[in-house]
């Protein structure tokens, strides 16, 4: 059995850097992701990624990540 890893990448909130996400998927279609991270240092010092799950059923779970101002509070909801 393997696992095969994959990344999905998008601009990070200045715009210099990126936001980043590692999925991996087995041969039995199960798949596991990785909290985002910023691979900007302005970002990661100004924010701090939460998670917010959801399961409704019948529809499929999933989760929202939000950057959250380290100074005020603000959240905003990433796209990844």
């Amino acid at each position: 059995m393997s696992w095969d890893t994959t990344k999905r990448t998008k601009p990070c909130l200045c715009g210099k850097g990126k936001l980043v996400q590692e999925t991996r998927m087995d041969d039995w279609n199960r798949i596991e992701e990785n909290t985002p991270y910023f691979e900007c240092e302005e970002c990661r010092n100004k924010y701090n990624i939460e998670s917010k799950f959801f399961n409704p059923k019948p529809a499929h779970e999933y989760t929202i990540y939000y950057a959250v101002d380290k100074v005020t509070g603000e959240k905003k909801q990433l796209d990844i």
